[in-house]
C-alpha cells in the first residue's frame, strides 16, 4: 500500500482521504540498515547452542544469570544470548580455578 504525500493545501476533497502526515508515513521497502560504530565481528549463541558446547542445561545458565554466576549473558530482541568469546573464556577460568594434578 502506497500513499502519496501532499500538503494540506493542495488536496481536494477526494485526494484528502489519502494525505499521510510525512512522519507517519509506511515506507514500503526498508531502507538499508545503517552501520553503527564498528561492525560486529563477534559470534552471539543462543542458550541451545552453548548447551551444546558444554553440557549443561538451558534452565541452569538461565539460574546462572540470576545468581550473577557464568558468562556474561544479554538480551538481544528479547532473547537471551551469550558471546562465544566469553563463553570460551569463562569455561577456561572454571577450569584453571578447579584444575587438579599434573604437572606443575
Amino acid at each position: 500500500m502506497s500513499h502519496n504525500v501532499a500538503s494540506p493545501e493542495t488536496l481536494d476533497k477526494e485526494d484528502s482521504s489519502r494525505y499521510v502526515q510525512p512522519h507517519l508515513r509506511r515506507l514500503d521497502t526498508p531502507s538499508a540498515p545503517r552501520k553503527m560504530g564498528r561492525e560486529m565481528t563477534r559470534k552471539l549463541l543462543t542458550l541451545d547452542e552453548a548447551s551444546e558446547r558444554t553440557g549443561i542445561s538451558k534452565a541452569q545458565y538461565r539460574w546462572m544469570r540470576q545468581q550473577n554466576r557464568g558468562p556474561k549473558f544479554g538480551l538481544v530482541a528479547g532473547r537471551l544470548r551469550i558471546f562465544e568469546d566469553d563463553l570460551n573464556r569463562w569455561i577456561e577460568q572454571e577450569l584453571a580455578a578447579t584444575a587438579t594434578g599434573g604437572a606443575a
